[in-house]
């Protein structure tokens, strides 16, 4: 029997680019000050989780 496991999707936090409403692709633009303020809250919610994989973008909107 398969057994299921959750799965966690979260996106790069807010860029300028974002609130400009320009497309950027897969440029390398980096996260603002209220996308690092999400990065941190996103890696507090999700430090309590026991993650085997992480699988990330090289760009540097991971801080």
């Amino acid at each position: 029997m398969l057994e299921l496991k959750d799965f966690y999707f979260v996106r790069h936090g807010e860029t300028d680019s974002k609130i400009e409403r320009r497309g950027m692709g897969q440029q390398d633009i980096p996260l603002n000050t209220r996308g690092i303020e999400q990065a941190h809250m996103a890696s507090r919610i999700l430090e309590k989780e026991s993650i085997e994989l992480v699988c990330f973008s090289p760009l540097q909107r991971w801080e």
